[in-house]
């Protein structure tokens, strides 16, 4: 008797896994959270460059040319090879040289003071993170 309730409880539970399961592959709802990850190159650009026009207050020529900067580096970004070394870790060095190059024509494009609060932002940034949404409960992770 107890094995008989016994897989019958386990059918009842693997039925109802299998039933959750999609078996379209399709999503359930049509909310922005399942699109993530799936997100063009062009739009994102457009809405960095946005962001960054309303945070520094940026007239319209400023504007026009940090966009194409940021398109250009977008173009290389996508141009550039997944893996980078045969161990698939990206070269570093030449990271840091793009990210010169870029802050080098970024400081050609704004004003003194724009460039200085650019330049905290990205201090904060490196020093804190990215914010991205909420913050969630994350481990501690202690260094060993």
């Amino acid at each position: 008797m107890k094995r008989i309730l016994t897989l019958i409880a386990a059918a009842a539970l693997m039925s109802g896994v299998a039933l959750a399961q999609n078996p379209d592959g399709e999503k359930k709802c049509d909310c922005k959270k399942h699109e993530r990850g799936k997100h063009d190159g062009i739009e994102m650009v457009q809405k960095k460059t946005e962001r960054m026009a309303e945070r520094y207050g940026l007239d319209e020529n400023q504007k026009a040319r940090l966009l194409e900067l940021n398109m250009e580096r977008e173009a290389k970004h996508q141009a550039r090879p997944k893996a980078q070394r045969p161990e698939g870790a990206p070269d570093k060095s030449k990271m840091k040289a793009d990210r010169d190059a870029y802050d080098k024509a970024v400081k050609e494009i704004l004003t003194k003071d724009q460039y200085k609060a650019y330049k905290k932002d990205i201090k904060n940034i490196k020093k804190n993170g990215p914010k991205h949404g909420p913050k969630r409960d994350r481990p501690v992770r202690l260094n060993k």
